[in-house]
């Protein structure tokens, strides 16, 4: 065949379009003619750079898809755990408290030294108490009402009791006036001696 008609078949024969008479003609006039050898093989290569840029362009919007769905999980992931993080200090740990905001009484009642605290600016009081022989730690919190949590009458009050039987169980009286009662709020702490508290009773 001429070069002509050779030339004419390769983008059909590129494509496998041609039959298989045709194709053992065109490889026959390859093995002799290195020119249309040569367009044969730029052909080819400008046909199999055209599918690899074809598949670019497919799979870069996905790429870019895949980029956005990760940005936008990561970025509700990190709004979720602030608003978790928000909620967990607001309605259930509670956050420090000024103790110029938190009124606290002393009462002395049927062999009990009653601490009663009152949080005056209108949160609700989160509040505990532990104590063993070295010490009495009373913490203090604030934190929101949670819409629907009936926390009581006075959800910003706390009392608090610490039996002298219980105490004289442990040690002499002497040394019972010398037990240590913490006053946590948070950030700061009022350590105040088991006598100290007594004679703000008696006051």
């Amino acid at each position: 065949m001429k070069c002509e008609i050779i030339r004419d078949l390769l983008p059909s024969y590129i494509d496998g379009l041609t039959s298989e008479a045709s194709n053992q003609e065109i490889l026959a006039h390859m093995e002799g003619c290195e020119a249309c050898r040569e367009i044969l093989q730029e052909m080819q290569a400008e046909e199999s750079k055209g599918i690899e840029e074809g598949e670019k362009k497919k799979i870069h919007p996905f790429r870019k898809l895949n980029q956005r769905m990760k940005m936008t999980i990561l970025a509700v992931v990190v709004v979720c755990v602030a608003l978790g993080g928000a909620f967990w200090t607001a309605f259930v740990k509670g956050w420090s408290i000024d103790p110029k905001d938190v009124e606290m009484n002393v009462a002395w009642e049927e062999g009990e030294v009653l601490l009663r605290f009152e949080l005056l600016n209108g949160h609700v009081l989160n509040a505990w108490g532990m104590g063993d022989q070295m010490e009495m730690r009373i913490g203090l919190k604030q934190m929101l009402q949670f819409p629907g949590d009936d926390r009581g009458k006075y959800p910003g009050r706390f009392e608090y009791g610490i039996s002298l039987e219980w105490m004289r169980e442990g040690g002499e009286t002497e040394d019972i006036m010398e037990y240590p009662v913490v006053i946590d709020y948070g950030k700061e702490k009022m350590t105040y001696t088991l006598g100290e508290l007594l004679e703000i009773a008696e006051k």
